[in-house]
């Protein structure tokens, strides 16, 4: 499952601070890549856009949990949109976020995999 993760509601810095939390998961290290705006005139990088991510099996389940956690401590309400490879997405919103909200997410994500023809296949590139 390949996904774009965006905050479209929430802190400024919740992208940074969402990334560095993925981050810190053992479980999807070495899958999360960060997108960067194309530099302004006079910087010497770009700004965070987005978090890429691909993950298969366990690491779904990871993913999840990870974010289920991350949108459980914010003290501000936060949106996530996931964007899967398909174009569709789905936003899960926190604080106040419940195992059943990360289910449906979930479960969607995975139906847009089957619709697809790449459920539960390992990412290119990617081990276990």
């Amino acid at each position: 499952m390949d996904l774009q993760i965006n905050i479209v509601e929430g802190p400024e810095n919740g992208l940074e601070d969402l990334l560095a939390w993925l981050r810190d998961e053992s479980a999807l290290r070495g899958r999360i890549r960060p997108v960067l705006t194309p530099a302004d005139s006079g910087r010497m990088g770009g700004a965070l856009e987005a978090v890429l991510i691909a993950v298969a099996g366990g690491g779904v389940a990871a993913l999840f949990n990870a974010i289920g956690l991350y949108l459980s401590r914010v003290r501000e309400v936060t949106t996530l949109e996931l964007t899967h490879r398909s174009g569709d997405a789905v936003k899960i919103s926190g604080p106040g976020v419940t195992p059943a909200d990360i289910d449906r997410a979930v479960e969607a994500l995975r139906e847009l995999d089957r619709r697809d023809g790449t459920d539960d296949q390992q990412p290119a590139g990617a081990a276990g």
